[in-house]
């Protein structure tokens, strides 16, 4: 049977300070999809990534 983790202390998510002008002032501004202003931190990415496939013969992978 499992134990309880005891070491865990419960925090009410109401208990979450509220936001401030500091905290307003700091932030994203946006209008729909489109920033207007960039608050403080690293903007959201969208993915960047893009997939790519190679197919290498093994004369180019080993050490000559």
């Amino acid at each position: 049977m499992n134990q309880p983790n005891e070491t865990h202390e419960w925090v009410d998510p109401d208990d979450a300070p509220e936001a401030d002008e500091a905290w307003f002032r700091d932030a994203h501004l946006y209008i729909g999809d489109t920033l207007i202003k960039r608050g403080i931190g690293r903007l959201p990415i969208k993915n960047t990534k893009e997939i790519l496939s190679s197919r290498l013969d093994t004369d180019n992978l080993e050490p000559d």
